[in-house]
């Protein structure tokens, strides 16, 4: 898998680098995002980016909103259609229905690497954006399971990054289960959103 283009590495120590456009640095007030992410294995970096990602991603979203005068209602105090314990929620149960329909980690080392590379892509695509139509779509169907109703731009969007935390923790349990250390990060997840092991999700 190549090197994300927000990642860099310079002396072991990597670090996320998001260049902010240029018609949204007087809204932002800089002019890239930048986070050191320490002396970590390559793996662990990528997810890193992978998080940091999403994280600039709508930030962008939410003064290109303001650039173009749509308001999603990012940031504002007003309540949206859904609470931020309702999205938690959406993104728990999203998240253990992937791992229920997860198959076994494959018994051969090549099947394990495709498996594990596999992951890897995936969460690449996933951390592209949160303007992203399918994915948005993907976050309207999974609130309508759970009955939850995006009434604004905003509720689309916050509902949409809940979405991309929980494929991303997904894809990361998976890479780490094709390396065979499925068992730890069952019981420790990679993100903090995701305290509670899986298998107690509602």
């Amino acid at each position: 898998m190549s090197k994300p283009q927000r990642l860099f590495c310079r002396g072991g120590r990597w670090t996320f680098r998001a260049y902010v456009p240029e018609e949204l640095r007087p809204i932002i007030g800089k002019r890239e995002i930048w986070k050191s992410l320490g002396t970590i294995s390559h793996r662990e970096a990528v997810r890193l980016s992978h998080i940091e990602s999403v994280k600039a991603d709508t930030l962008f979203a939410e003064a290109r909103a303001k650039l173009t005068g749509v308001d999603t209602g990012i940031g504002h105090d007003e309540p949206a259609g859904v609470s931020d314990a309702d999205l938690q929620q959406l993104a728990r149960s999203y998240l253990y229905s992937l791992e229920r329909q997860t198959p076994p980690v494959p018994f051969s080392q090549e099947e394990r690497e495709a498996r594990r590379d596999a992951a890897d892509d995936q969460a690449a695509a996933i951390a592209q954006g949160i303007d992203d139509a399918g994915l948005q779509s993907l976050a309207k169907a999974a609130a309508q399971e759970r009955r939850l109703r995006l009434i604004d731009g905003r509720d689309i969007l916050r509902a949409t990054e809940a979405l991309q935390r929980a494929l991303l923790e997904h894809y990361a349990r998976d890479a780490d289960g094709a390396e065979l250390k499925e068992e730890r990060v069952r019981e420790t997840p990679r993100s903090p959103a995701f305290k509670e092991p899986s298998r107690q999700l509602p």
